[in-house]
């Protein structure tokens, strides 16, 4: 049978034989025909970062734009923190995912002398010892190097050599990359979404309360300070600070060696109204930032010229703990309210408080510092500042007797003095625990709760003041 002829089942075909030259022409478009094909997409620029910033990690939302093809794309996210946790990692676009993989992009030896190939160099060892040449290849840890005089010599261990150039290389690519594979249904420019979680980002809010004593008011301002020590800068980013507790379990994150930081204001005024999330609060910051690593970058989010407060002088009842003739200073709060009437009455995030005085000529001192828990609309905040040095009180046990088995009752008298040139007022709070009970007291209680009383007496300028009470325990 003619070995050019092909019986097929109805007809025999005749197939023109192809000269070797041209099988070597055709080959390649016949790949290129029957093979898929897997494009690198190309991008089109970065269309939106989105930076939500929890306290003590951060999710990312970046968006890019890429020109895709039908078919199979090859979609490539460089400079992404390498902080990342690798199993948060997501992709949304208008195609349908393939593959994901993340690379590390971590540069070390090995990187190093593979990108030196063909390069000349001069390795010292630590005694002293120098090897020139040309870098011809690097494999499985041995260098091989071409020297001057056309020979060869195998370096089995060339990390224990200090390495010299005559030029730099080139520097090593920032952060992670992100490689995917995403197939299309139609080709055009799409946005596509890359998510993850990343650590060693978060942000902490400070304020000040700077207190006029004179008139009552004071100015209370609030800075939240946003850390970046992932090691990768973020340009133009959108900014979400979040508030609340939130619980998440991200991967192994590595601090930078370099973790100083530099601390930059970002603005000098702010009335940022924060939106409710789920469970949380979410503050939006109006303009996008420049996160550049190991920086401290703070940004207000409230501010009130005029929070009306009162000063409080505070001593915390102990019932049958016995006497003591030491006389005990008493705390020092200021306090005022969450509400709009004072400018506030917005959700509060968490945070240190430094308390700031101002003194008659217009300077301020720091009188203390407290921490304000997360705090809603509508409610009170205290400030304690420290111990009033002429403020003192002494609590003295003057009876006791044991009613039954289980139940005991005590006087108590509480001298309150005043050494100031100003009258003051002392506020003394009894918890209610461990089934106490109040049977008598000079004054009535001012206010109580389930698990406290508070009663209030007058104490003059450089003069005393005593209050007595009779307490029962059991039942």
């Amino acid at each position: 049978m003619n070995p050019d002829l092909i019986s097929g089942n109805r007809h025999d075909t005749a197939v023109v034989p192809v000269p070797f030259y041209l099988k070597w022409l055709i080959l390649p478009f016949a790949a290129m025909i029957f093979l898929p094909a897997v494009l690198s997409a190309s991008q089109k620029g970065q269309k939106q970062l989105d930076l939500t910033v929890y306290q003590g990690f951060g999710w990312i939302q970046d968006t890019r734009t890429f020109e895709l093809v039908e078919g199979s794309n090859e979609i490539r996210f460089p400079g992404i923190a390498r902080q990342l946790d690798t199993g948060s990692v997501r992709l949304e676009s208008d195609g349908e995912l393939i593959s994901l993989r993340t690379d590390m992009g971590h540069y070390g030896w090995d990187d190093t002398f593979e990108d030196l190939k063909g390069e000349q160099v001069r390795l010292i060892s630590s005694y002293g010892e120098l090897v020139e040449g040309k870098i011809s290849d690097y494999v499985h840890g041995r260098l091989y190097l071409e020297k001057s005089d056309g020979k060869y010599t195998m370096i089995p261990n060339p990390h224990s050599y200090r390495v010299e150039l005559k030029e730099l290389p080139g520097p090593p690519a920032s952060g992670a990359n992100i490689l995917a594979r995403v197939n299309m249904h139609s080709a055009g420019e799409f946005p596509v979404t890359l998510s993850y979680v990343l650590g060693n980002i978060g942000w902490r809010m400070d304020y000040s309360l700077v207190v006029d004593e004179d008139t009552g008011t004071g100015v209370l301002t609030g800075l939240a300070g946003i850390r970046n020590d992932t090691g990768t800068d973020f340009k133009q980013a959108s900014v979400r600070l979040v508030a609340g507790q939130i619980n998440v379990r991200p991967g192994h994150f590595h601090a930078p060696a370099d973790a100083r930081g530099e601390v930059a204001a970002m603005a000098e005024q702010a009335d940022t109204q924060p939106d409710r999330y789920s469970d949380f609060y979410v503050y939006e910051i109006s303009e996008k930032l420049d996160l550049e690593k190991h920086g401290m970058y703070q940004v207000p989010l409230v501010s009130s010229e005029k929070v009306s407060f009162r000063k409080q002088y505070r001593h915390m009842i102990r019932p049958f703990s016995g006497s003591s003739d030491d006389p005990q200073n008493a705390d020092i709060r200021f306090i005022f309210s969450n509400t709009e009437e004072d400018g506030l009455g917005k959700p509060l995030p968490a945070g240190n408080a430094r308390v700031y005085a101002r003194e008659a000529e217009g300077s301020v001192r720091l009188i203390g510092q407290d921490r304000i828990s997360h705090t809603s609309s509508g409610d009170e905040i205290r400030l304690g500042t420290g111990k009033a040095f002429d403020i003192r009180v002494i609590e003295t046990v003057t009876g006791r007797e044991e009613i039954s088995r289980n139940v005991r009752e005590e006087d108590r008298k509480i001298t309150a003095k005043n050494e100031s040139e100003e009258p003051v007022t002392v506020t003394l709070e009894l918890p209610l625990h461990r089934n106490i009970t109040v049977t008598a007291s000079d004054t009535d209680p001012v206010s109580e709760t389930a698990d406290r009383k508070v009663y209030e007496i007058s104490v003059p300028a450089e003069g005393e003041q005593t209050f007595s009470i009779t307490l029962r325990q059991g039942n």
